[in-house]
């Protein structure tokens, strides 16, 4: 028959197994949220891998088709500047001029001047940021659609509230947020907001920045 003495043994034990099951679920917990804390920068990096490959793919096919453009561009210039050529000559020659080649030249020459951007692709980021609200944004062919200057095109895309900078800037963006979520500094998603602090000390997104921000307050 079990004494007081025997119970209150037994009461004890209880506690300081209570006591060590209670240190296992509270060490089994930490467990299991560091397990998830993995698994969700695991994730979150990821994203931003596929993130990256997309805008990467989407800026080199633009880019090839900003060289397309250009070429074409280029032969559609040297038809109608040859076209300038015979149609100013002919005319010259017709009214009796003497200088008929020189009037050719010189209408032919008005033609090939005649210069539009090609080739700038940036990166334009919007309010919800990282990473769903970022696209590559053809500036140059904005602007020959648009008959505005590429700076123009950047300065209204800014005042959309935008936030544009070079691929090379954004690939720049996408290792830091990699490295701030490795040590958990950074999480997804990332507003416009911290990507802008997160850019502040970048050298092409200052450059961009400041000349649009200068050109804003001209403008204004």
């Amino acid at each position: 028959m079990e004494t007081i003495n025997d119970f209150e043994i037994r009461i004890k034990e209880m506690r300081l197994e209570i006591v060590d099951q209670n240190e296992a679920v509270d060490e089994l917990a930490t467990s299991i949220q560091h397990n998830k804390q993995q698994l969700d920068q695991h994730d979150q990096i990821a994203c931003l891998q596929t993130l990256r490959a997309r805008i990467l793919k989407e800026v080199e096919n633009t880019r090839c088709m900003e060289l397309t453009a250009q070429r074409g561009s280029y032969k559609s210039n040297i038809f109608y500047g040859l076209t300038a050529f015979v149609a100013g000559g002919l005319f010259a020659a017709r009214n009796n001029r003497n200088d008929a080649l020189l009037k050719g030249v010189e209408a032919a020459n008005s033609v090939i001047s005649k210069k539009s951007p090609f080739g700038s692709v940036f990166i334009a980021i919007g309010k919800e940021g990282l990473p769903k609200d970022v696209e590559v944004v053809p500036i140059s062919r904005l602007a020959r659609e648009s008959h505005k200057s590429e700076l123009d095109v950047r300065v209204s895309l800014q005042a959309k509230g935008y936030l544009i900078i070079t691929p090379e800037a954004f690939m720049q963006v996408l290792d830091k947020a990699e490295r701030g979520i490795h040590r958990g500094t950074i999480s997804l998603p990332m507003d416009i907001d911290k990507l802008k602090l997160v850019t502040y000390a970048m050298e092409p997104h200052r450059m961009v920045s400041s000349r649009l921000e200068s050109r804003s307050e001209t403008s204004g």
